[in-house]
């Protein structure tokens, strides 16, 4: 029996995530260049999804603002492993196997980890985003 390729990606990553992109907009009157987002840059991206307990929320606590409270693993992705991806990049919604929406978002992105050092997987620490994302 042949196996699917990828099936040990969807077994490690069983849920499924779009990923936005900003870019910048024209310049206009005054020193802020407005972002504008591709919501569909990548879609149907596998990933594991997993809140963060209490006690890693509270360790993420920095002068009462928190950074994070939500872990997203997904396979090694060279756009998202570069330093300005937190503030190029957000996930927009998270959904199971079946498309099923689980989180709906935006979400930005805290931090970015390659936890292995090995080019495998990336560990994204993300927080609930303003619906109003523009810059």
């Amino acid at each position: 029996m042949r196996l699917h390729p990828r099936r040990g990606l969807h077994v490690r990553f069983p849920h499924m995530c779009i990923i936005g992109k900003s870019s910048e907009g024209s310049a206009t009157s005054g020193y802020e260049v407005p972002r504008t987002w591709d919501d569909t840059y990548a879609v149907a991206v596998p990933c594991f999804w997993q809140q963060m307990s209490t006690k890693e929320q509270i360790s993420r606590t920095v002068a009462g603002v928190t950074l994070s409270t939500i872990r997203l693993f997904l396979a090694y992705r060279t756009d998202l492993a570069v330093a300005n991806a937190p503030s190029v990049y957000r996930i927009l919604t998270v959904a199971d196997a079946d498309g099923v929406t689980m989180e709906a978002g935006p979400f930005s992105i805290a931090s970015v980890l390659d936890p292995t050092g090995l080019h495998h997987h990336l560990e994204l620490e993300l927080k609930k985003a303003p619906r109003s994302r523009e810059v």
